[in-house]
Order: structure tokens, then C-alpha cells, then sequence
């Protein structure tokens, strides 16, 4: 025994209640649903516009109405499920809404990384499975031991309850 290293014990890691989890990612959800439908409504009018009379300069018009809408789009995107979890201590709006956040495997706050993964996995997931990503990720969530998503386990990561302020 005097050879032998002795393992860290991991931090055990409470996992958050799945309703906290599904109502946090509604949130989320919807706010970038509807950010999306108002960036896009140009798009759309444009589209209606040029069903009645379809020449090349309203062609070009509505290519740019949806080329900067989806542009905008993405960088809101890519800002609110990376940037804003990193700089907000792990949490969207969602998570921060239902008192959640993103750690790291070993309970402390998560690397940039896990959140990169964690934007991209399920891009890459929804559009491979044509949205089939999203009820394997609740049914994964609900059933687990862990209630871990596969997003989780890629990233390394946990959603967990945010520790009241008091408390460390």
C-alpha cells in the first residue's frame, strides 16, 4: 500500500431536477425563436414581395435580407450560448432564471472549452437527426443517473444548482 497513489475523491456534483432543466432550456428556447422570427421578418417580407413580382433586383434584396438576418442570428448564437455563459459564471438566461449553471467535471467553474462543445455538439446533433437530437437529449436528461445530456458527458460539464450566495 506504501507504493500506491492515493486518488483525489471527486467533488460529488448535484445535478439539477430535470423540470429546472427543461423549463431553463424553454426559456432559452424561445428567446432565440423569437430573436430569430424578428430578425428574419425582413426576410420573410421581402419573400412575399417577390412571390408578386420576382425581378433580379428583389432577388438580390431578399439574398441580403437573409444573409444579414441569419448572420445576426448566428452571432447572437453563438454569443448567448458561449460568450454569456462564460463571462455569467456558467448560466443563460434560462439557467440564471431557474437558478441553475454550467460546471466543470470537478464542480468548479467550467473552461471555455465546455462551452464551445457545448454550442456545437448539438448544432451539429439537431441538424444530423433533423431535430430528433432534442427528445433524445430530454429522454437522456430524465433517465440518467446523473440526469446528464449527451452534451454534458462531451463536454465534461454538469448543470448543477447555483449555490446560494451564503454558502461555499
Amino acid at each position: 500500500m506504501a507504493g500506491e497513489r492515493k486518488r483525489r475523491a471527486k467533488p460529488s456534483v448535484v445535478p439539477a431536477r430535470f423540470s429546472d432543466r427543461l423549463w431553463a432550456f424553454l426559456f432559452d428556447f424561445s428567446l432565440s425563436l423569437l430573436l430569430m422570427v424578428v430578425l428574419l421578418a425582413p426576410a420573410l417580407v421581402l419573400f412575399l414581395l417577390w412571390m408578386n413580382e420576382p425581378t433580379v433586383s428583389m432577388t438580390a434584396a431578399l439574398f441580403v435580407a437573409l444573409f444579414l438576418g441569419g448572420a445576426l442570428w448566428s452571432l447572437f448564437e453563438l454569443f448567448y450560448w458561449i460568450l454569456l455563459p462564460y463571462l455569467k459564471r456558467g448560466s443563460t438566461l434560462g439557467l440564471a432564471f431557474m437558478g441553475l449553471a454550467i460546471v466543470g467535471e470537478e464542480g468548479k467553474e467550467a473552461p471555455f472549452r465546455c462551452y464551445v462543445l457545448r454550442a456545437f455538439i448539438p448544432l451539429v446533433l439537431v441538424v444530423l437527426t433533423f431535430g430528433l437530437y432534442y427528445a433524445v437529449e430530454m429522454l437522456s436528461v430524465l433517465f440518467s443517473g446523473k440526469r446528464t445530456s449527451f452534451a454534458d458527458v462531451a463536454s465534461m460539464s454538469y448543470v448543477v444548482e447555483r449555490e446560494p450566495a451564503g454558502r461555499k
